[in-house]
C-alpha cells in the first residue's frame, strides 16, 4: 500500500488508546516506546504500535499535559503491519505554529524544488476517548521515506538531533552505526584547512548543488532553526549510487517569520561554511537559489495554495469536530498572509540585489537582518580555517 493517497487530501481521525501503565511509563521515560492501539474512524484498528513522545525546548508536552506529541511505529512490535503505507510517522501538536500550516507547506515548497522533505496532512487525534484536536501527521524518516528521492535507500541516515553539528554526537536512523568511513571523509573535508584542497574534497563527498538548494530555501523561508543557521532539525544521507550526501528539510513550524530576514545572509554551519569563502561557491550557490525562487516562488501562488489546504482540512474535519473545522478558516487567512509578506520581502530584497549588480547602483540594507553567530570565527581556527576572513564579505553574495 503507497501512503500517496494519505497525503493526497486525506484527514483521518485517530484514536489512540494507551493502558494505564503505558501512560506510567510515558510519565517516566517519555522517550521510551510503550504499546499502543491505533484505529482510524471507520477504517483499520492496529494493535500493539509502539510510541513515545516527541517534542523539544517549545513543544514538549508530556503525557498528563495538553496535547502531547506523538512518534509512532506501526511494525517496531509486529513485523510488517503499517498504517496507510506508513510504518513510521508522527504527530505534531503544533505548539509553534499557531496556523498548523506552516509545515506543510513548507515541505510542498522543498519538495517542489527538488530537496527531501516530509509530506503532511491533518489528523484529528483522540487519546483514550478525550479529543485532543488537530495535529499535523508527518511521515517519518526511514527506507520508505528516502526511496522518493534516492535510487538506493541502503545507505546511512544521520539524525543531527538537537543543537548538533555533522561532528557532534548525532545519531543513525538507518543504516549500519558502527561504519563510518564516510561519515568521517565529509567531516574531514570540511575541516581541509587548504581551501582548494577542502573544495576538491567536499565535490567528491557532498552533492553541492542539492546542498545549495538546500540553503537557498532555508534562506527563503526563514528557517532559522535548521540545519544552516542553528545546527538544528535536520538529516542527512549517504546515497550509494552516489557516494555523496544530501541533507533533509526539518523541524518548519516556524516558518516565515522574518520579513528582515536577507536572503543571502551569512550561515553559520560547518558545510557552508567549508563551501562559501570560495568566489566560485558563492556564483554556484547564486545560480541555484535563482533557479528555485524562479521556478518555484515566482511561478507559484503560494498564498492560494494554503488557502485550498486550510479548506480542504475544514472540510474533512467538518464531521468530527465543527468548531474545530472553522478554525481553519482564520488559520489559513493567517498563513496566506504571513507566507505572502515575506514573499514580498524577499521580491524587495532581490529587487535591490539587482541595483547592487547594476554599475554605481545603490541599495539601503541597513533594513536587512544578516547577523553572524560572533563564535564562528573562534570556530573557525579551531578546526584550522584560516582563510574565514575572506569568506563573507556580506555585499559579495550580491554583486557579480
Amino acid at each position: 500500500v503507497s501512503p500517496d493517497a494519505l497525503f493526497a487530501g486525506t484527514v483521518p481521525k485517530l484514536e489512540l488508546t494507551l493502558s494505564k501503565e503505558g501512560i506510567d511509563k510515558l510519565t517516566k521515560n517519555p522517550r521510551d516506546f510503550v504499546t499502543l492501539t491505533l484505529k482510524e474512524a471507520g477504517g483499520v484498528t492496529l494493535e500493539k504500535c509502539s510510541v513515545k513522545l516527541k517534542g523539544s525546548a517549545g513543544s514538549f508536552r508530556q503525557i498528563t499535559e495538553d496535547r502531547p506529541g506523538f512518534s509512532i511505529r506501526t511494525a517496531k512490535s509486529k513485523k510488517s503491519q503499517e498504517y496507510r503505507g506508513l510504518t513510521k510517522f508522527q504527530l505534531n501538536n503544533c505548539a509553534q505554529d499557531g496556523t498548523m500550516l506552516l509545515e506543510t507547506i513548507a515541505g510542498e515548497m522543498a519538495r517542489r524544488s527538488g530537496v527531501p522533505a516530509s509530506r503532511c496532512t491533518h489528523a484529528y487525534v483522540v487519546l483514550n476517548g478525550k479529543p485532543l484536536g488537530t495535529y499535523v501527521l508527518k511521515e517519518g524518516f526511514n527506507s520508505e521515506f528516502l526511496s522518493y528521492f534516492f535510487k538506493d535507500t541502503k545507505g546511512h541516515l544521520y539524525d543531527g538531533a538537537f543543537c548538533n553539528e555533522i561532528d557532534g554526537p548525532i545519531e543513525v536512523d538507518h543504516g549500519d552505526p558502527d561504519e563510518k568511513v564516510r561519515l568521517t571523509e565529509l567531516i574531514g573535508a570540511t575541516k581541509e584547512p587548504n581551501p582548494p584542497l577542502r573544495l576538491l574534497r567536499m565535490d567528491r563527498i557532498l552533492d553541492i548543488d542539492a546542498y545549495f538548494r538546500h540553503l537557498a530555501l532555508e534562506q527563503i523561508m526563514c528557517h532559522w532553526d535548521g540545519y544552516s543557521f542553528n545546527r538544528n532539525n535536520y538529516r542527512f544521507y549517504e546515497d550509494p549510487s552516489s557516494g555523496k550526501f544530501s541533507f533533509i528539510l526539518h523541524g518548519m513550524d516556524q516558518m516565515f517569520g522574518d520579513d528582515r530576514w536577507y536572503v543571502f545572509r551569512q550561515p553559520s554551519a560547518l558545510v557552508p561554511n567549508a563551501l562559501l569563502g570560495d568566489k566560485r561557491m558563492r556564483d554556484r550557490y547564486r545560480d541555484q537559489f535563482f533557479a528555485v525562487y524562479e521556478k518555484n516562488f515566482r511561478a507559484v501562488d503560494w498564498p492560494k495554495r494554503i488557502l485550498e489546504l486550510a479548506a480542504n482540512t475544514k472540510a474533512k474535519l467538518t464531521p468530527f469536530d465543527v468548531e474545530e473545522a472553522k478554525r481553519f478558516d482564520q488559520r489559513g487567512k493567517d498563513a496566506a498572509d504571513r507566507v505572502k509578506h515575506r514573499l514580498d520581502a524577499v521580491h524587495a530584497q532581490l529587487e535591490d540585489v539587482a541595483q547592487l549588480r547594476s554599475l554605481g547602483g545603490k541599495a539601503n540594507l541597513a533594513k536587512y537582518a544578516w547577523d553572524r553567530n560572533a563564535d564562528e570565527k573562534a570556530r573557525a581556527a579551531r578546526v584550522g580555517i584560516t582563510d574565514y576572513d575572506k569568506k563573507y564579505d556580506l555585499h559579495d553574495p550580491v554583486r557579480s
